[in-house]
């Protein structure tokens, strides 16, 4: 399988909006400190199924996976090249539940803290 067809078949895994090539990227921010967004393709999964289907095709086909969250991080730990592929988690950002008596909270990977945060504050856990 070529690597072109190898991405392609990346697509079949997400819904058409969780799969983003070519001039789709265009303006897609590279993260702070970073010049560049040089991946060939960005995904975005809904679901942990999602997630493992991705990751079981990546490591099948040997294809470099850089994910990412909220973006907001200093240490350029989110920074692609070419033949890359973006497991964004962006869409993964429900807040399943909030226990206030065990002052706990079950989140997806794709949350972004400052808003768990505002969710907990209203169950007085801030």
């Amino acid at each position: 399988m070529s690597a072109n067809d190898s991405i392609l078949a990346l697509a079949q895994l997400v819904d058409d909006s969780g799969f983003l090539a070519g001039e789709d990227l265009d303006g897609r921010d590279p993260g702070l400190f970073v010049d560049d967004f040089l991946a060939d393709a960005v995904l975005r999964p809904t679901s942990t199924e999602e997630v493992s289907a991705i990751l079981a095709h990546c490591n099948k086909h040997g294809i470099a996976i850089v994910p990412q969250g909220g973006m907001t991080g200093l240490v350029r730990g989110t920074q692609t090249g070419r033949g890359n592929i973006v497991l964004s988690l962006e869409r993964m950002n429900a807040i399943e539940h909030i226990d206030p008596v065990s002052r706990t909270a079950r989140v997806q990977a794709g949350v972004i803290l400052q808003k768990l945060q505002e969710k907990v504050a209203e169950h007085d856990m801030d």
